[in-house]
């Protein structure tokens, strides 16, 4: 069911995305475009772009191949929180645009909220995720988690300056809200879609994996987390294989930074697969996950992250082009979370 429309207010606060040097930066936008920890002492203005991403992804020279291939064309397609430059993120609207484009997967989002599973993303960091300060109307130094009640949650609206926000302004007033889960697994649950979830708040593995179960979409679901113990935890609950001895539950090791040792650290939870920056998915990487026997997943930044890396560190490629998408399919990673996934589906699918 469609949360009803609410009446949404500008404010006042941080303006929607005007220019390339704009410092505010989500939780899963703080590292450096090349997976590694960056410093801000140099300003934003006296950045320049470094390199291009061949470079970057470890690609051997600076020349497209014609045509994407065969293997490219298997290329999972995820909408990272629905189509987030067509609809407002993690939205039904989103998610409906994702199955009507024919995205393989959709990835969302996930918070415990007074007993009830939320889908939302907010501002702030993976350690203090949820922040609702730019995201909504009114609600300075608080998060998602201040509040106690899904009738609060419901309530709350987006705010349309908020420079985390990539879809036209009109569909951030027209917003069908905030859905739960549930909402969002009754929407797809008839399709061949995927969703893969990310546990993003405290509580919600236990809660996560009841509702899926319930609703018999086991294999319909995937999740994943920055927060590793979570994603043990899901293993630890359900180790079952199914006949092919490959894990029922699958589950995907999200780093933000990769460190030297992140196959093994991924191995040790339990992940069936590893999910890098798009930036971060060098050739080595991309082969060294598949050697360990794991599934492979290139994220895209945000809005403000991705005009960051595209104006200040990358001048081969545009903001998720297809030189871009190409680019990054040279690597042989297996899914793309992307946020323009009706673009990706045109260029290997041929359907929209």
């Amino acid at each position: 069911m469609m949360l009803a429309p609410t009446a949404f207010l500008a404010v006042p606060t941080k303006s929607r995305m005007t220019a390339p040097a704009l410092q505010a930066i989500s939780d899963d936008e703080s590292s450096s475009s090349d997976g590694s920890s960056s410093s801000n002492d140099e300003p934003p203005t006296m950045r320049i772009k470094k390199k291009s991403l061949r470079q970057a992804l470890n690609l051997s020279d600076n020349h497209l191949p014609a045509l994407v291939s065969e293997e490219q064309q298997d290329c999972w397609i995820v909408g990272h929180r629905g189509a987030l430059y067509h609809d407002l993120e993690n939205t039904l609207d989103g998610f409906q645009y994702c199955l009507d484009v024919g995205a393989d997967a959709v990835e969302l989002d996930v918070f415990l909220i007074a007993d009830h599973l939320i889908v939302f993303h907010g501002g702030g960091t993976d350690e203090n995720p949820g922040d609702l300060t730019d995201y909504c109307v009114g609600q300075a130094n608080r998060t998602i988690a201040d509040c106690t009640s899904l009738e609060e949650v419901q309530s709350l609206q987006f705010n349309p300056n908020c420079c985390e926000f990539g879809c036209p302004t009109s569909k951030i007033r027209n917003s069908p809200g905030i859905p739960t889960l549930q909402q969002v697994l009754e929407l797809v649950k008839e399709s061949k879609m995927v969703v893969k979830i990310e546990l993003k708040g405290p509580g919600t593995v236990r809660p996560v994996l009841d509702l899926v179960t319930r609703m018999g979409m086991q294999k319909q679901c995937h999740y994943s987390s920055f927060d590793h113990s979570r994603i043990q935890l899901v293993r630890e609950l359900h180790p079952e294989l199914d006949e092919h001895g490959t894990h029922v539950y699958r589950t995907g090791a999200l780093f933000k930074t990769v460190p030297e040792d992140f196959i093994a650290l991924a191995l040790a939870v339990g992940a069936t697969e590893a999910h890098l920056p798009y930036s971060a998915c060098t050739v080595e990487r991309i082969q060294q996950i598949h050697a360990s026997g794991m599934g492979s997943m290139a994220w895209f930044r945000g809005p403000v992250g991705m005009t960051q890396d595209t104006t200040e560190t990358f001048h081969t490629v545009g903001n998720e082009d297809e030189n871009m998408y190409r680019t990054v399919l040279e690597t042989g990673v297996q899914q793309l979370c992307c946020n323009r996934p009706d673009l990706l589906v045109a260029m290997l699918r041929k359907t929209v």
